[in-house]
């Protein structure tokens, strides 16, 4: 692949006009991935259960630190509802509500830009089948795309996700982009409206994922790892502006490092 020669000037306007455009496309994804949430139907009492829901009781205590937490949440207090979590988990550890309190957690980390909590407290409930974890037919998709979302949307705000991490947000992601459990109760144009921006949350994920390894190789300064990489992630991506321009980048990285290898860059 060439790539013509910039000066620095335009080179660095050329990266600055990239990175905003990227920046807006996560937050247009966002955007349409909370609306969505927001019909879709998140979470509700935790006393709510579907009718093929086991039974399930509160311990002495449970239901005013989960109303406290869940609360805390709605207010934006995510530090209070965070504490009032680890106190309900210290009362009852072995709860009836265990997964509607990750569920709960996952939101208030998230709220709080504990994004490495988001994804550790998301990896054991992605191990299961979440509709099955949350059959509630009106409140059970809004829980389960309150951890698809969440998680796969923590790992944009992770500077150096390890490879857990990414395995964990690269699943939630793939189940994202497919999911189609339509809530109880919810018109099919609001969940067809709905799914168009979980989608699209989705896939700003996966290509950030498919991006950051080579980006993070080229931030260090390992050129001939960042242009594998991202030689790999414009393969999957070929029409992707963004990933190409970085690519470009691994090369005149590559040059600057190995002048020899000035060929690969066009005059």
């Amino acid at each position: 692949m060439k790539f013509k020669r910039k000066t620095p000037k335009t080179a660095a306007r050329q990266e600055a006009h990239v990175f905003n455009y990227f920046t807006i496309m996560k937050k247009i994804a966002v955007t349409a991935a909370v609306t969505a949430l927001m019909v879709a139907g998140t979470l509700r009492p935790a006393n709510a259960q579907g009718a093929a829901a086991p039974a399930k009781n509160y311990k002495p205590g449970e239901y005013e630190l989960y109303d406290s937490s869940a609360k805390a949440i709605g207010a934006q207090n995510f530090a209070k509802a965070i504490t009032d979590l680890d106190a309900w988990k210290a009362k009852a550890p072995e709860s009836d509500y265990a997964m509607e309190r990750s569920v709960l957690y996952i939101q208030a980390y998230a709220g709080a830009k504990q994004f490495d909590k988001v994804l550790a407290e998301a990896a054991p409930l992605l191990a299961r089948d979440l509709d099955k974890t949350f059959p509630d037919p009106a409140a059970g998709p809004g829980q389960v795309l309150q951890v698809l979302v969440h998680s796969a949307q923590a790992i944009q705000g992770i500077a150096t996700p390890t490879p857990q991490q990414l395995e964990t947000a690269q699943k939630a992601a793939t189940m994202l982009k497919t999911y189609d459990r339509k809530p109880a109760g919810l018109a099919d144009a609001q969940w067809t409206q709905a799914k168009d921006g979980l989608q699209k949350a989705a896939d700003a994920s996966l290509m950030y994922m498919a991006v950051a390894p080579g980006n993070s190789a080229l931030q260090k300064g390992d050129c001939e790892t960042a242009q594998n990489l991202l030689g790999r992630a414009v393969g999957a991506y070929p029409n992707n502006a963004f990933i190409a321009y970085q690519l470009g980048l691994s090369y005149m990285c590559t040059v600057k490092a190995i002048p020899a290898r000035s060929d690969e860059v066009r005059p």
